[in-house]
Formats: C-alpha cells, structure tokens, sequence
C-alpha cells in the first residue's frame, strides 16, 4: 500500500500555513516537479518553512521552499516516499485512532500521542501529509465518540433515575420491589 498525495490538497495547506501567500507559478512549477518525485521531502520542508515564517525567520515561504528544494531535492539526503515501513506505521496509527485515540480530547492531544516522544509516528513528525491524514480521522471520529458519550451519560440518567423510582417504591411497600433475600 503506497500514500497517495494529492497536490492541490499540499498546496492549500501550505497556503494557510504560510498565512495566505501563494506561489510565484515559476516556484511552483520546480517544487511540484520534485514533489512528484519526493513529496515527504518536499511537505517536511514546507513544514520547517512555515515554522520559520511564523518566527519571522524568513519573508516569502513559497520561495524558501524553491530554494531549498533546488539544493535538497537531487542530494544524497532526498527521500522516496511510499514504503512499505511508513504504510505499516501509518496503517498502525489509524487503527489505535479507531480503537482508543478517538478518546483524546483535542488536536494538539492528537499530535503529541502519534509524533511525540515516543509515539509511533515520532519518526515521521516532519511529514505534513501524515499529519494531516491523522487530524483528519480523528475529526471524522469525533462525532461517534461524542455520541458514544451522550449515550453513556443518558444510560447513567436512566440507571438513577430507575433506582430513585425502586426507592420510593420500597418506601410504600411495593411487594413486587422486595430484596431478593425477602421471603414472600
């Protein structure tokens, strides 16, 4: 099983996370040429690049990310993206979600579970589109687990309510209420 990317989804991520900048379409051309070819290169370094931006570290992200692709994207240190050990870890990450990380309280929550110290994304913490892919199941999952939720307190509601209706009902005598220990 191989990732599957999606450009156009890349591009509108990067454009928020760059508050808003849009690509010069000479920059854009050269990154998406290397993204074809290494998109968990290219998303790491929109990622470092966006970072950089919201410290103030550099001025227009879309041409840092072309400069940067220019000089990582042929070098000895470009990536292939698709393996089969990234599919498994990400396989593995979306059913904890399903099974128990549908429980954790926010995004950030999400984040610091699967690429925190630890996590079983932590080695893939720089990819945005696994990132992403995360966030996405776990906003999915939130309505079940909000519904799951509201049934449980709504089962509490009725088990209270029924032990207050056995009480009262004890009070009065009802024979039908006994303990099971009375003899009838």
């Amino acid at each position: 099983m191989t990732e599957e990317h999606v450009w156009s989804d890349v591009r509108s991520h990067a454009i928020e996370a760059f508050n808003g900048q849009t690509p010069w379409p000479e920059d854009e051309a050269l990154i998406l040429e290397v993204w074809m070819r290494q998109p968990a290169m290219v998303e790491r370094l929109i990622r470092d690049v966006a970072t950089k931006l919201d410290r103030g570290e550099v001025k227009y992200g879309w041409s840092v990310v072309r400069s940067r692709v220019e000089r990582v994207g042929q070098g000895p240190d470009a990536t292939a993206d698709g393996s089969g050990e990234v599919s498994q870890a990400v396989a593995n990450a979306e059913r904890f979600m399903r099974a128990a990380g549908f429980h954790l309280p926010s995004e950030a929550e999400v984040e610091a579970e699967l690429f925190g110290r630890g996590g079983m994304l932590a080695k893939y913490a720089d990819d945005f589109s696994i990132h992403q892919r995360m966030l996405d199941l776990w906003r999915e999952l939130q309505p079940v687990y909000e519904a799951m939720e509201r049934d449980k307190a709504e089962q509490k509601r009725l088990r209270q309510e029924a032990e207050r209706f056995a009480a009262r009902a004890r009070k009065v005598g009802n024979p039908l209420l006994r303990d099971e220990g009375d003899s009838w």
